[in-house]
């Protein structure tokens, strides 16, 4: 089975004056980033996804390329990063987001084909504090320390957990504490390193983490953050507009609604969709 390689273009920050030389910048490195699964055909599917999705995208595209006579090339950043460089030109064919509004605005504005556009998969937050025996919303008050959490303007699961510290009046009393990861997979990355002693995050995230580290799995240094407390993480795809490959496109998101792709991503910590089909 050809293993993944993956082309990663998380940035720390994308202020909302980005030059468009910048952004140019960012499509030239798609552009010649590398095929992740070779096999003796040409053809190529390029694929942009939240960093929250990056590995559970890679198990799913390492059963694909088994499958089939596909090369599949990943760029991974920020839903709003990704979404920026669509709209400048990036040559993606498939976009998977962690949420329902930029690809619904790339639908709208017609980056994206409107039938195309399907939810694949719902993230659960939780609250991780490395180290601890036992961890609840209580731990957010009696630890001390920094707290991690992705910026709410540009990745869902920041944007999820604002609502839920506003939903237990904790945003503005925490406020002072709160350090911001340009996307989920840098406030992991806060909290690996010891930057922060407690971290809102994803799900999908720690459990890939425990699996690599061959951590012990009863560990309960983390909490499910109860799903009342914020909208449903709600993660859609679509198909773009300028895709040189929507067939291939399609034929991936059937692999990703079968029962192999079904478990795959369940697996990985996230909740499914209904099997309504796409929106």
């Amino acid at each position: 089975m050809p293993r993944l390689l993956s082309f990663s273009s998380t940035l720390s920050s994308v202020p909302r004056s980005t030059s468009l030389w910048f952004l140019a910048f960012l499509w030239l490195l798609v552009a010649n980033s590398q095929p992740v699964a070779a096999t003796a055909s040409d053809t190529t599917l390029t694929i942009a996804v939240a960093t929250n999705f990056k590995t559970t995208l890679e198990d799913l595209v390492d059963v694909f390329a088994a499958k089939t006579d596909t090369k599949v090339r990943i760029s991974s950043a920020s839903t709003g990063i990704l979404y920026a460089q669509i709209k400048y030109g990036a040559p993606f064919d498939l976009f998977l987001a962690a949420d329902v509004f930029r690809p619904k605005l790339l639908v709208e504005d017609r980056y994206a084909i409107a039938d195309t556009r399907f939810t694949y998969a719902l993230g659960q937050l939780v609250l991780w504090a490395p180290g601890h025996s036992t961890v609840d919303q209580n731990t957010l008050k009696v630890t001390s320390g920094r707290i991690s959490m992705a910026n709410p303007e540009t990745a869902p699961y920041g944007l999820a957990a604002r609502q839920y510290l506003q939903s237990v009046n904790l945003w503005k009393e925490l406020g002072p504490r709160l350090v911001f990861g340009s996307s989920i997979a840098q406030t992991f990355q806060h909290l690996v390193s010891g930057n922060a002693q407690l971290g809102l995050t994803a799900l999908s995230l720690l459990k890939d983490y425990r699996r690599s580290a061959k951590s012990n799995p009863g560990d309960l240094d983390y909490w499910m953050v109860p799903a009342h407390f914020y909208a449903p993480i709600v993660q859609q795809g679509v198909v773009l507009s300028r895709s040189s490959n929507p067939a291939l496109a399609d034929e991936f998101i059937d692999f990703m609604k079968s029962p192999t792709g079904r478990n795959v991503i369940t697996n990985n910590g996230y909740l499914l969709p209904s099997r309504k089909g796409r929106p």
